[in-house]
């Protein structure tokens, strides 16, 4: 004879912490310990309910149109999503620039999830390493800033060693004909 305890949720002793299960027996959701001090910052959720691991394709592309596009050796990216926070790593490598014509800002495109509708939200990604990536541009520093509920990231560098990050390109000739980015970052979604 054997028995099945069903269960909707794993808590511990206290009342506040443990496991939500689905009617599946999947996990709904992890619910951590209430901070009894939290130092002046204000908890909004102690709730986990999305953790999501995966692969994405980046591109290098223009924010309103473009005609060909860049030979990639490499263009897979990694990420993960706690929540509605995404994070993800990963480096672009292509070995021929067959951009033709451009419009709008150079961008990272093909971002795994949406990026939030909340400007207050907006994330990033750090350019850690790049090897003969740009043509025709003095740059000191590098990066790429989210656009708001979109799936692409605007390349930004300062021109000046003063670190403002006004500059941007949209001239497909700006590329190299080959080139590497290793980069990573993070971004809110609303998904």
């Amino acid at each position: 004879m054997s028995s099945i305890l069903k269960v909707d949720e794993i808590q511990n002793t206290d009342g506040k912490t443990g496991l939500v299960i689905t009617p599946d027996g999947s996990i709904d959701s992890i619910k951590f310990p209430e901070e009894a001090n939290s130092n002046g910052r204000t908890v909004t959720s102690n709730t986990m309910s999305s953790y999501e691991e995966g692969e994405w394709t980046g591109k290098l592309n223009f924010f309103v149109s473009s005609t060909g596009s860049l030979a990639y050796s490499h263009n897979t990216l990694r990420y993960i999503k706690i929540g509605n926070l995404v994070s993800f790593f990963g480096s672009l490598s292509w070995s021929a620039n067959n951009f033709s014509a451009s419009s709008g800002a150079l961008c990272l495109t093909g971002l795994p999830f949406t990026g939030a509708g909340d400007n207050s939200k907006r994330g990033g990604a750090n350019i850690h390493y790049a090897n003969t990536a740009w043509t025709g541009l003095t740059i000191y520093q590098q990066a790429f800033r989210e656009e708001i509920s979109e799936t692409k990231m605007t390349f930004n560098f300062s021109k000046t060693p003063d670190g403002n990050m006004s500059g941007t390109t949209s001239d497909y000739t700006n590329i190299s004909n080959s080139g590497t980015l290793f980069l990573s970052g993070s971004y809110f979604t609303d998904e």
